[in-house]
């Protein structure tokens, strides 16, 4: 995956970015994924001997999504916003059916 991403960027990027611009970063975004990668590890760490591995990866995938769902409906980490519509949450509803018929079988 290092390797794609890499390939994608030397495709895709127009320049680097200045040194400038990378200090215009505000300072949490820098340690916001570390801090949200590990609490992930030790939940899974903690749920897969419990739970199993898929229902493990089931629900950390239905928890990721509706935390990116409150994450864009509030703008945080200075995301845009996109309000929670009936469509969004109607989908979120059948994604989560899904989960849960996965879950019960």
């Amino acid at each position: 995956s290092v390797l794609l991403l890499s390939v994608y960027i030397t495709i895709t990027s127009t320049s680097i970015p200045s040194k400038i611009s990378i200090k215009e970063i505000p300072i949490y975004l820098w340690f916001v994924g570390a801090i949200f990668s590990l609490s992930g590890l030790l939940i899974y760490y903690y749920a897969i001997p419990r739970l199993g591995i898929s229902q493990t990866i089931v629900y950390g995938l239905l928890s990721q999504l509706f935390f990116s769902a409150l994450a864009s409906h509030f703008g945080w980490f200075g995301m845009p916003i996109y309000a929670l519509s009936i469509q969004r949450i109607f989908g979120l509803l059948l994604i989560s059916s899904g989960v849960f018929i996965f879950s019960t079988q």
